[in-house]
């Protein structure tokens, strides 16, 4: 307890102050730097144009100490070839292109918006998006595919659950046990330490399902104007990607909400394309097919991971259900507070063209420009791009293959070094190296820790972690109130050391 205060306290100030002082206290520009040694050195302008550069963010150093460390490698691989080879390659052969920002000669190459999402003036960002995107969907459906037994045993219990119930309640005459055929099936299953009784009965969450459902229908309808046939369409699919993003949160703790997202909206975009709908309208619909999947499969996994560790806790499943919907129910009025707080004092959070912002929004911004390029004529992909995203996709899923069917047995150990096409994708979505040096850093913070002394790690490192990555999070709530108030770091700061004077 004492190491969470400590870490907490520290990274809520950290935060909170390091807005006066960002070029000192929280983005280290180093090339930056070195310029005012060499002012010509094309080299250092370069690299700080591409974004390399040190952020001492303590929730991703903080989730960097709690992922492997061949997660953070992947992570950062992938950022050193999208934005340190790839993307400075398309650029200095004319495939792609960046945008002035600064008279100092500060480029940014991360446009997703306006001219900068064609096949012919394409930003690298925008280049890379489709690459990524096709990896991801290649990695996640093979993945689905190699784990099929999960998905037939689970199928089989579900069934025979079922039919126990309907022998129960309709057919007595049927003996139960005919139903029961299946318990040696699951040779390597862990017994459940609950009751019974402790255990969430199907009437506690079935009428809320069905209730959240028909409100889903209502909401789409009347407020965006969606027929229910599509919005029934989207939530079929955000019910078929929960059980990929829980397989996929299981075996890579990496949730690939980009992934069933962007399917979703394709599916939904080719589904309602020859319908007659304006453009306004086709793309709301490819948003919010998307969105409802992201939810779905979102909401999916993090649950899955909180019973699971209720389950290791030896938690009343009842208990936890309990505390789960209390709290939803306080977060479904907070979390949008919180939103509308942060755009309100970040105007860049809704602006889709800025290229300064205080946050990047990834997964909004990939999702707009897959809306825009599946519904709008005047936008497209280049060809190149397109070819590279088939290339991804098979390198994907062949690394799927060889990790369940080549690494195994003795080689098994193998599966600790091996690259991770997923994360590597990933990081070609999020248009700088700064989280991935992030969390390389903590990753590289905890192999140290635990080499030098595991017993303490495992004392101190989780609580440290936990105490960076809420403490930053609380101080970025209170960064947005102190920018309405009009007494943040824009107003009385310092932009020493900030590339152009801009942080």
């Amino acid at each position: 307890m004492r190491a969470l205060c400590w870490a907490f306290a520290f990274a809520i100030t950290l935060r909170v102050l390091s807005q006066y002082a960002v070029g000192i206290l929280w983005d280290w520009h180093p090339f930056i730097w070195y310029l005012f040694l060499v002012p010509s050195s094309v080299t250092a302008m370069g690299l700080e144009n591409w974004g390399w550069f040190v952020e001492w963010s303590p929730a991703f150093i903080g989730t960097g100490m709690l992922v492997d460390l061949n997660v953070a490698v992947n992570f950062f691989v992938g950022s050193l070839l999208a934005w340190g080879i790839i993307g400075p390659l398309l650029v200095s052969y004319g495939a792609a292109f960046g945008t002035e920002v600064s008279e100092t000669g500060l480029v940014s190459y991360h446009a997703i918006s306006g001219e900068f999402t064609s096949a012919s003036h394409p930003s690298p960002r925008y280049w890379l998006l489709w690459p990524a995107i096709a990896c991801l969907v290649a990695v996640s459906l093979t993945e689905l595919a190699c784990q099929w037994r999960v998905f037939w045993l689970s199928a089989k219990a579900a069934w025979s659950n079922l039919l126990q119930v309907a022998s129960s309640t309709f057919l007595s005459v049927i003996e139960s046990r005919e139903f029961q055929k299946s318990d040696s099936e699951y040779s390597d299953a862990i017994e459940d330490p609950a009751s019974p009784e402790e255990l969430v009965k199907t009437w506690m969450w079935l009428p809320g399902l069905l209730v959240t459902l028909v409100l889903a229908c209502l909401v789409m309808k009347i407020q965006y104007g969606l027929p229910i046939r599509e919005t029934c369409l989207a939530l079929l699919m955000a019910f078929l990607f929960s059980f990929l993003a829980v397989q996929a949160t299981g075996a890579t703790d990496i949730t690939p909400l980009t992934a069933g997202s962007a399917s979703s909206q394709v599916v939904l975009g080719a589904e309602a394309s020859g319908q007659g709908w304006n453009l306004a309208k086709l793309q709301r619909l490819s948003l919010l097919g998307g969105a409802l999947s992201a939810i779905g499969a979102s909401q999916a996994a993090d649950l899955t991971g909180d019973f699971r560790v209720g389950f290791l806790l030896r938690t009343s499943p009842k208990q936890q259900w309990l505390a789960q919907g209390i709290g939803s129910i306080f977060a479904s009025f907070i979390a949008p507070g919180i939103y509308v707080l942060f755009a309100s004092a970040y105007s860049c959070v809704n602006d889709a063209a800025a290229t300064q912002c205080s946050f990047q929004v990834p997964s909004a911004s990939a999702w707009r420009a897959i809306a825009v390029a599946t519904t709008d004529p005047a936008s497209s992909i280049p060809r190149s791009s397109v070819i590279f995203a088939a290339i991804m996709a098979a390198l994907g899923s062949t690394s799927v293959l060889v990790r369940h069917h080549i690494w195994t047995g003795r080689w098994h150990l193998m599966r600790q070094y091996y690259p991770s096409m997923m994360v590597i994708a990933m990081a070609f979505i999020i248009p700088a190296s700064i989280y991935a040096t992030a969390i390389l850093m903590g990753a590289l913070l905890t192999w140290y820790w635990m080499k030098k002394s595991a017993r303490s790690f495992d004392t101190y490192g989780y609580a440290v972690a936990a105490g960076w990555i809420a403490g930053e999070g609380i101080g970025g709530v209170i960064n947005a109130v102190m920018q309405l108030t009009g007494i943040s770091g824009d107003v009385f700061g310092t932009q020493i050391g900030c590339p152009g004077g801009v942080c």
